[in-house]
């Protein structure tokens, strides 16, 4: 699938890569607009952005890495060689966006799950790109599909992170929400795309087992932020079985 476009003096510039690249690029300009409607500093913005790309392409890296370990086994050099050996893995990058935050929230003294909503609505818009970018390359209708299913759930988590704090089974009884509705919800959709195309192309254990645990960590994000307790919820529930 990742064939070479043209080359840059000596360096060769392939087809998946722009791809990433693009969609990372979209994903950060929408970072970037909701960041700064929110008033946030445009200047920590930018490096949100930059710990971010610093931290994802490290940690993608290494991942990778081990999760090829027989291919780098007793050659460690070949980590640098991505020329000769390229691949970043999508767990590692997905790690190192948390962790950059997680810097980058510390260095500045703000609340991570603040920003960690803006940067998962960001992380929403490059799917639907990255998928469209993949069916250019080589076309495929179940990636043409999921890229117009993203787009639309791209749609909805952009209106979605204007409204969700009014949301009465998110704000529940308080006055006013918390956030981390999208960041959970990014999160378990995330989860629930890669189950999907592990299932249907017969992924690793791994990668099913790491979908799931995304999944259930989004559903339980949002339900944490969201105020409720299993306590309060089941006594609810017994009420209404009680009525019923």
């Amino acid at each position: 699938m990742d064939t070479m476009l043209f080359r840059l003096n000596s360096y060769a510039v392939y087809s998946f890569s722009l791809v990433v690249v693009i969609s990372f690029l979209w994903g950060a300009f929408v970072f970037y607009k909701k960041a700064i409607e929110s008033h946030f500093d445009d200047i920590s913005v930018l490096d949100a952005v930059v710990y971010i790309a610093f931290w994802g392409f490290i940690l993608g890296r290494l991942a990778f890495a081990l999760l090829n370990w027989n291919e780098f086994s007793g050659r460690l050099s070949r980590i640098f060689f991505l020329k000769d050996f390229p691949g970043l893995s999508q767990w590692g990058m997905l790690a190192g966006l948390l962790v950059g935050l997680w810097f980058l929230a510390k260095r500045i003294k703000v609340k991570y799950i603040d920003w960690l909503d803006l940067v998962a609505l960001g992380f929403s818009a490059t799917l639907p790109v990255f998928f469209a970018g993949l069916c250019l390359i080589q076309f495929n209708w179940i990636y043409l599909g999921t890229a117009i299913v993203l787009s639309l759930l791209f749609g909805y988590f952009w209106k979605a992170e204007d409204e969700y704090r009014t949301y009465s089974w998110y704000r529940n009884k308080r006055t006013q929400a918390k956030t981390g509705y999208i960041s959970g919800a990014v999160l378990c959709l995330y989860g629930l795309l890669n189950l999907i195309f592990f299932v249907i192309f017969k992924g690793k254990l791994i990668d099913v087992l790491l979908s799931v645990f995304l999944i259930v960590a989004g559903i339980v994000l949002v339900y944490i932020r969201s105020g409720r307790t299993l306590k309060e919820d089941i006594k609810n529930i017994s009420k209404y079985g009680r009525k019923h």
